[in-house]
């Protein structure tokens, strides 16, 4: 008797600041809630929050993009190493 083929694992759902596009999500976010913002600092930490979450969605466009391009070149992408 063969074995059944197995299932494809699901693959666990991001947090949304770990992807590209959620961090731009949280960025614009931030940058609508500064605009509404009546408080002078609270405007000045929203648009820094807003900075940050930008400067993280291109940090992780560069990561993927170098990933594909190694993947590409048949190289593969480091797997976390072995603590033992």
């Amino acid at each position: 008797m063969e074995p059944e083929p197995s299932s494809p694992q699901p693959v666990p759902q991001r947090k949304l600041e770990d992807t590209a596009a959620g961090c731009r999500t949280l960025a614009r976010d931030d940058r609508d809630r500064a605009q509404e913002s009546d408080s002078e600092r609270m405007r000045f930490r929203l648009a820094c929050s807003a900075e940050a979450w930008s400067a993280r969605a291109d940090l992780l466009d560069r990561l993927e993009a170098n990933r594909l391009r190694m993947e590409d070149a048949g190289t593969p992408a480091k797997e976390e190493k072995d603590n033992g």
